[in-house]
């Protein structure tokens, strides 16, 4: 949901093509492009500093970047995040947790160009656990 307009609804792959979602009058979905670092996007995160999205690129693995929802223009600000998968805005710590592969992220939206903290879940857990493939499950 577009925290700037709540009638709105945004929606992309694996990463994928950009939809917006019109969430009165039948919910019609437009591709919209994308233009940037990033033009194909997994996930949008809106916190009060702006708002952030994650995606796939070639040779860098996960990508995490901000996304102005006005021009649709991507810059990317962290490559290399296995991590960069689903994504939320955690309000009671104002950070964002990032969820992928076998790791979670923590990253200040304040200072977004650094990592606050990472986590290998398989290490604490002693299986291999892999969040992608959960939730796609």
């Amino acid at each position: 949901i577009d925290a700037s307009n709540p009638d709105t609804a945004w929606a992309a792959g694996l990463p994928g093509q950009l939809y917006e979602i019109s969430l009165h009058g039948g919910g019609s979905a437009v591709a919209r492009t994308v233009r940037g670092d990033d033009s194909e996007l997994v996930s949008l995160v809106w916190t009060p500093k702006g708002v952030f999205y994650t995606s796939r690129a070639a040779r860098v693995g996960g990508v995490f970047g901000r996304f102005d929802p006005a021009t649709r223009a991507t810059t990317r600000l962290l490559e290399g995040l296995d991590a960069a998968h689903a994504m939320l805005y955690h309000t009671a710590s104002e950070t964002i947790l990032l969820a992928g592969g076998s790791s979670v992220v923590q990253i200040n939206p304040r200072r977004p160009k650094k990592v606050a903290a990472e986590l290998e879940v398989s290490s604490i857990l002693g299986i291999n656990v892999e969040f992608s493939s959960l939730a796609q499950s």
